[in-house]
């Protein structure tokens, strides 16, 4: 079994609630869905979740305009060059929500409801925790790369 599948065969009435919280992502609106993987990506790169990376680096290839190497880049923890504002924004809001504890600076706060809204930047936030929880969920049952290489 791969992803996050054997935590809910362990817990199962947890692993619903999780799985209840993965389906309704899918309905947040006012993202970009470069600006999501990208979000999505650098949540995995700090948590180093093999499984994510793997998965969501397939989603920012196949339906994002970010390229082969941008992918790799925020794989490995690095600010890859050429990001489009709103990706640059969401990296950067991610990069910092997950490294540094305590409140948001205000500047990536006021940069982000510049450049994604106020749906935009809510959205980003609530990607960035959910991806947070689910790294912790799959790194928790070791869930690796099917391929075999982080």
């Amino acid at each position: 079994m791969i992803g996050p599948m054997p935590f809910m065969l362990v817990a199962p009435k947890q692993g619903e609630q999780f799985l209840r919280l993965a389906l309704s992502l899918g309905q947040i609106p006012g993202l970009p869905v470069e600006a999501k993987e990208t979000a999505i990506l650098a949540t995995g790169a700090h948590f180093q979740a093999a499984y994510e990376l793997y998965a969501h680096g397939k989603v920012a290839r196949s339906k994002t305009g970010l390229t082969a190497q941008q992918v790799d880049d925020i794989s490995s923890g690095k600010k890859p060059e050429g990001l489009s504002e709103q990706a640059d924004v969401a990296y950067d809001v991610a990069t910092y929500l997950c490294a540094t504890p305590g409140p948001l600076k205000k500047n990536l706060w006021n940069r982000s409801m510049e450049c994604l809204g106020k749906e935009g930047t809510a959205a980003l936030v609530h990607y960035i925790g959910a991806y947070a929880y689910t790294c912790m969920i799959l790194n928790a049952i070791d869930a690796p790369n099917p391929e075999g290489s982080e």
